[in-house]
């Protein structure tokens, strides 16, 4: 299962990992290309029929989709903004930059960036799903902050107490 999770991995592709840590389905499992099944297919019978590329946790099931890179989020598209993707760009990570002003939020002030958002920070950050993000919000005059803030930290507030809980 790992070695061709890694493929996936390799070959482009976000697999989505599945770990069971309650009742009976204890183990591991994978879906390497959206189709293909490798391990213990009954925890796949525990799904949500939607599933976010966020990892959480849903009837026993970790759900997680793995990637290569982490990926750094930008909400804002200021002077702060440019040199940190500058940096996040050098030590490897992929960049996305959120502004809803287009002479912020271009090609030409964030050529680093490897997706550029030009939209209201709560709907572009509904857009965005990413398996392996770090955010920075710094939008202009702060003026946007805690609305991001509210969007991005209750999916990991969620997560960790589930962990949490299931760990007890």
């Amino acid at each position: 299962m790992f070695k061709e999770t890694v493929a996936s991995i390799r070959g482009g592709r976000s697999p989505l990992l599945l770990t069971g840590v309650e009742g009976e389905l204890l183990g591991k499992t994978a879906m390497t290309d959206g189709q293909t099944r490798i391990g213990d297919e009954r925890l796949f019978d525990l799904l949500p029929d939607r599933i976010d590329k966020l990892p959480r946790m849903e009837n026993g099931v970790l759900i997680e989709h793995i990637s290569t890179a982490p990926e750094l989020i930008l909400c804002g598209g200021g002077h702060v903004s440019v040199q940190v993707a500058k940096i996040a760009k050098l030590i490897g990570f992929s960049v996305t930059v959120i502004d809803d002003r287009p002479e912020f939020a271009n090609t030409e002030r964030f050529p680093q960036a490897q997706r550029i958002v030009c939209l209201p920070f709560p709907e572009a950050l509904d857009k965005i799903q990413s398996t392996n993000a770090y955010y920075v919000i710094v939008t202009r005059g702060h003026r946007w902050d805690r609305e991001c803030l509210k969007i991005i930290a209750p999916v990991w507030n969620g997560f960790c107490k589930n962990r949490l809980r299931t760990a007890a």
